[in-house]
């Protein structure tokens, strides 16, 4: 076996590792950004998209996350079924009234916690209209459902945040 083959082989085992570990929480954090039901489309279009790339182990969960937004934004753009399946996918809660855009800057600033500049670039718009609709965003929350109405928890409630699995086990 060539060098080569063997590198692209390690990588495939480390990225079925990284798969296995973080599905669960990609699925999650689809859940609240789709409001369609093309959970696993999204993650299929992820997985090959992070196949071929040559990521150290403590950065795979970041790199994940990112192209997760990456397809949910694309997807955004393309999916049809997305408008009708608001109110039916979130049961009418609070967040079905929250657009797509919005919650998905709520999520990558207060949720994520990325850098204004970080998640203008990803959504393609600019720092002030990132921070003018997290604004927004954060007011009507605080209005309609109080400060912590719209907290990302695990199923054992543990924010996912914390909850980061090293995949460096040695």
């Amino acid at each position: 076996m060539t060098q080569t083959a063997k590198a692209c082989s390690d990588d495939w085992a480390n990225w079925n590792e990284a798969f296995s570990l973080y599905r669960g929480q990609l699925e999650f954090y689809l859940d609240y950004l789709v409001p369609c039901k093309c959970e696993h489309q999204i993650l299929a279009n992820v997985e090959a998209e992070v196949r071929h790339r040559q990521v150290a182990d403590e950065f795979k969960l970041r790199f994940l996350i990112r192209t997760l937004v990456r397809s949910a934004i694309q997807h955004f753009r393309e999916c049809s079924d997305q408008r009708n399946a608001v109110e039916s996918h979130l049961h009418g809660t609070f967040i079905a009234a929250i657009p797509a855009q919005e919650r998905l800057v709520y999520f990558m600033r207060d949720i994520l916690e990325y850098p204004t500049r970080d998640t203008a670039l990803l959504i393609g718009m600019t720092d002030a209209q990132v921070e003018e609709i997290l604004s927004s965003v954060r007011k009507r929350i605080d209005m309609t459902e109080g400060p912590s109405s719209l907290k990302i928890e695990a199923p054992d409630s543990t924010y996912f945040r914390w909850k980061f699995v090293d995949l460096d086990r040695s």
